[in-house]
């Protein structure tokens, strides 16, 4: 399975210019999901992991529904993967 697209979308999430010393992009695993928080843009890589019949790996963009008013601190996907919570402080 070709994963150089995959790897392309990584390379453009930018690192978070703030400067407090907290990390700000954040990776969580459930199953054969992976999910990359990009604070820059608040959207949301998600990427199958498992094997597919696709030639690229398949992966999507996902925007929650309302912008977070807070700095995400860490990803929390229920236990199906359906869902995804953002926690993080005011």
């Amino acid at each position: 399975m070709d994963d150089s697209r995959v790897q392309e979308l990584l390379a453009t999430i930018k690192p978070d210019t703030r400067e407090d010393d907290e990390a700000k992009e954040l990776l969580a695993v459930k199953e054969n999901l992976a999910y990359v928080w990009n604070s820059r843009d608040s959207n949301m890589l998600a990427i199958l992991l498992g094997e597919s019949k696709e030639p690229h790996r398949p992966f999507k963009f996902l925007s929650p529904t309302r912008t977070p008013l807070f700095d995400v601190d860490r990803i929390v996907p229920s236990p199906d993967g359906r869902w995804v919570c953002l926690q993080g402080r005011r």
